[in-house]
């Protein structure tokens, strides 16, 4: 058994007051080498997807890491000029350098030269081990095709990250990540998609097969999943970070407390929002939302609610009636909380298959298929209800959109933006054949107490960073991916289903002697509480181990009226504008201000006026 007692794990690394922006991949391993600033975390963005039709989006998330920062110096790294433009005018106020060769970065005055012949050698495909190797020998990187020097990897830490082979930028983050926190790092083979889809499926429907035991399938599961971790010795770790483009890999290891972080996209920003909200002075938990739909037996909300309240937590519930699609919606949106705690139930939701027919801007003529999920606020504003929708691509041009290998042969050009543009442009352009199906894959809506909540935000808690434990089953499901993209630092989820009683056990844990633990050691301590050796260990965490459930006694109702006033403005102002960003409506923005302006006069109401 593997012993928790090293106090490191619970430090968290300073951030260093650098920001590196790049799309040149080789480059930005190149002046992580050359700045290699020790006992901290090197922060590292991808650039903003400009084509995508909501880049405004992508220069605020970047702008929001750098507003917090705060850097002394940006570095922009073979951005296109659309998007060096944007953000040199974002960083006005910061000395920001536009950096095109490793040379033109030598000659700023960030660059402090290191001895002369210090240099490690490494090949294009294996950039991550490269820089890793020079930031723990304080050279310079120098990247070859001629390299046939496998860079050294292991520097007997106790603790190890594991980066998943495929996105090459999450290989120099995984560096500066392990370098930070004193682990030792090591790359394995990506996995495809259809075979990562397999796996996901069948823990997905683990129930569903009543001629396999649900023991003997999870068994067989985790040990296909081991196979794919191709490590050394990795019995000697005392605690692990799988980097994964979508596997649970960290399910296969209960011998060890294991977490994630997703390849892509922005795992800069995600690693980035945990170590800013666990620096020193921070608040912790302040505000905690809890969602209780009614689907099941919530009977873990109550051990949260006593155990939060003998902290002094400010609590905001949605229960029953009340946890309503669109009330729940606009609080996970728009409330400023630290945690959320949501107990319902999660699964695919019935919908349609559509096929398109249509020939796109190159003049190629497409046959699209698509499933399509649905979910529809149960408030009109002006007759008008607000229908959010999950749409997953099955095939183009009669290729499967999960094969990779055929996938790679097939052009997709134009095909999926000029199907997104027609789509909004109205309802002219109709499907050419509609069949109702059982089950949307991925669409992982969650129940609420008038129907289900397909969540697909850009930001949540306000703009915050909140700790999220969605505890309804089968919740790590494609929403890990989403609630990390929106914000969340640790996202806590389930790959099956839970009972009631084990639901209360492991938040009666986490909440109770685990709590200010680092989160993937409380939950490993957990699970081995409540589900001891056996291999069912249904919940799996992303982000950072470090990061903790601590808590701050505070002014707390006027820290969260000042916030809602805030968004209010906000959400005035886009009422201003003629022009919305994503094409949203007078009518949803309308709603967004009800709620929050309701929201703010209840605590002024209820904690201000009265003292």
């Amino acid at each position: 058994m593997v012993a928790m007692s090293n106090n490191n794990l619970s430090k968290t690394p300073k951030l260093h007051r650098f920001l590196i922006i790049a799309d040149d991949v080789e480059l930005c391993a190149q002046v992580c080498a050359s700045i290699n600033k020790k006992g901290g975390y090197l922060t590292v963005l991808d650039g903003p997807r400009m084509l995508r039709q909501d880049f405004k989006n992508e220069l605020v998330r970047r702008n929001n890491v750098a507003a917090k920062l705060r850097p002394d110096y940006v570095i922009l790294i073979g951005l296109p000029d659309s998007a060096y433009n944007e953000l040199a005018n974002s960083f006005k106020s910061i000395p920001t350098y536009k950096v095109s060769t490793i040379d033109e970065f030598h000659k700023l005055p960030v660059y402090k030269p290191k001895p002369a012949g210090k240099v490690v050698n490494c090949s294009p495909n294996e950039l991550g081990l490269g820089l890793f190797h020079a930031l723990k020998t304080g050279q310079e990187l120098h990247i070859t095709s001629d390299s046939d020097t496998r860079p050294k990897t292991s520097y007997g830490s106790g603790d190890l990250v594991v980066c998943e082979d495929g996105e090459y930028l999450s290989q120099v983050i995984a560096a500066n990540y392990a370098y930070s926190i004193g682990a030792d790092l090591q790359i394995i083979s990506e996995c495809s998609k259809e075979k990562s889809s397999e796996i996901l499926e069948r823990l997905y429907g683990i129930y569903e097969n009543q001629d396999v035991s649900v023991t003997e399938e999870l068994s067989e599961l985790r040990e296909i999943i081991r196979q794919m971790v191709t490590v050394e010795c990795i019995d000697k770790y005392r605690l692990i970070t799988f980097i994964t483009k979508e596997l649970p890999y960290g399910f296969s290891f209960p011998e060890v407390p294991t977490t994630h972080l997703f390849t892509y996209p922005d795992l800069g920003v995600a690693v980035f929002n945990a170590f800013f909200e666990e620096q020193k002075g921070r608040e912790g938990i302040r505000v905690a939302a809890l969602v209780d739909s009614g689907e099941v037996n919530a009977s873990e909300i109550d051990t949260a609610i006593s155990a939060l309240r003998s902290r002094d937590v400010f609590i905001k519930g949605a229960c029953c009636s009340g946890a309503t699609v669109d009330y729940v919606s606009n609080l996970i949106e728009l409330y400023p909380y630290d945690l959320l705690l949501i107990s319902s139930h999660c699964g695919d939701d019935s919908g349609w298959r559509f096929t398109y027919e249509y020939t796109d801007s190159e003049n190629i003529s497409r046959n699209l298929v698509v499933d399509v999920a649905v979910s529809i606020s149960g408030v009109s504003i002006n007759g008008k209800y607000e229908v959010q929708e999950y749409i997953r691509f099955v095939s183009l041009d009669g290729v499967d959109w999960n094969d990779d290998e055929k996938k790679s042969k097939l052009y997709v050009g134009k095909a999926i933006t000029d199907f997104t543009n027609r789509q909004k442009s109205g309802s002219e352009f109709q499907p050419v054949k509609r069949e109702n199906i059982g089950r949307v894959y991925g669409s992982s809506a969650l129940k609420m107490y008038d129907g289900s909540y397909l969540f697909a935000l850009h930001s949540i808690a306000n703009n915050k960073s909140p700790i999220v434990f969605n505890n309804a089953c089968c919740s790590w499901h494609n929403l890990a991916k989403r609630f990390t993209f929106a914000g969340t630092r640790a996202y806590l989820g389930t790959l099956i289903d839970v009972s009631d009683f084990e639901a209360q056990e492991v938040v009666k844990q986490l909440f109770g002697k685990q709590f200010g633990k680092p989160l993937a050691i409380a939950l490993w301590n957990a699970q081995k509480i409540v589900y001891g050796e056996k291999s069912r260990h249904p919940y799996v965490l992303v982000g950072p181990h470090f990061q903790k459930l601590s808590t701050t006694r505070d002014h707390t109702p006027e820290y969260i009226l000042e916030r809602l006033k805030s968004v209010s403005l906000n959400i005035k102002k886009g009422l201003d504008k003629t022009d919305h960003s994503e094409n949203v409506s007078n009518e949803s923005l309308t709603r967004r201000l009800e709620f929050v302006e309701s929201e703010a006069q209840g605590i002024f109401k209820r904690y201000i006026k009265k003292g």
